[in-house]
């Protein structure tokens, strides 16, 4: 469910399988409802879903009223809930995915392993004409002062880059 699908397809899918028009769905129903939204789940997978969402509502105060149905019963409300706290994930993943691509290609390790020198950030740098202080990087950035950065600290640089 990458970029934002628009409330009426969600509404049209979900409707769709609460065939008897009682405004809920079953947790196996859900099952292909994600699918045609574009996410492959299983039924244990939608379980965690629906648990995380009541944990995220909870620590939100977003109230799911839990106490009116049970996972056995999902009303429309509880299920773009679900939709949300799933794209939220799935939005830090691949935020998260693209630091360690970006961490790699500067000379780390995909499991977040290993240093990156500060000469090889610069060298990267001039190659694609970016225009960036290394020593005032450096400086701000390399914390434990050995010429180095690792992964904790590039991604502390990116993030602080972004929210400039």
């Amino acid at each position: 469910m990458s970029g934002q699908i628009n409330l009426e397809k969600i509404r049209h899918t979900y409707e769709k399988y609460d065939k008897d028009g009682s405004g809920f769905v079953t947790l196996s129903e859900l099952v292909p409802i994600f699918l045609e939204l574009g996410q492959s789940k299983t039924e244990a997978d939608l379980f965690q879903l629906l648990n995380d969402t009541y944990e995220d509502s909870y620590e939100t105060n977003k109230s799911l009223d839990a106490d009116k149905f049970e996972s056995s019963n999902i009303p429309f409300h509880v299920f773009l809930r679900m939709l949300e706290y799933h794209n939220r994930e799935v939005d830090e993943q691949n935020k998260e995915n693209n630091f360690i691509n970006t961490f790699t290609s500067f000379g780390g390790n995909r499991d977040k392993t290993g240093r990156i020198p500060f000469d090889q950030i610069k060298k990267t740098c001039e190659k694609f004409e970016l225009t960036v202080d290394i020593q005032a990087l450096a400086k701000k950035s390399d914390i434990d002062s050995n010429g180095t950065i690792d992964y904790q600290e590039f991604r502390r640089i990116l993030s602080d880059r972004i929210h400039q």
